[in-house]
């Protein structure tokens, strides 16, 4: 069963991230054509926080400030290369009545 948990305010800037922590975990908000995404906030590599100097382009793709890896925030897949860390971990989340939700599976 499906849980709505509260992560933010849904009032981000377009290509803005916002991290959060929600139950002990960091998510990462992204937006991005309008649409709001959600990442670990922790980048794969090293477990530094992208929401502290990362940056989102045009394309979607968030960059870690630390390595400049670069990551789909649609997908969390890696689109920088050499490829040298594994993907991020991608959060459902929704947007209601102007907030940003993490839809959590039980």
């Amino acid at each position: 069963m499906a849980q709505l948990i509260y992560v933010c305010e849904a009032d981000l800037k377009e290509g803005e991230l916002r991290g959060r922590k929600v139950e002990g975990q960091w998510i990462l908000i992204v937006k991005h054509q309008g649409g709001h995404y959600g990442l670990d906030a922790a980048c794969a590599h090293s477990g530094y926080p992208l929401f502290k100097g990362g940056t989102v382009d045009s394309e979607g793709a968030v960059t870690c400030p630390l390595h400049y890896s670069k990551f789909d925030c649609r997908t969390g897949a890696v689109v920088s290369k050499p490829r040298i860390c594994d993907d991020q971990i991608v959060f459902k989340v929704e947007v209601k009545e102007g907030k940003v939700y993490w839809i959590k599976n039980q």
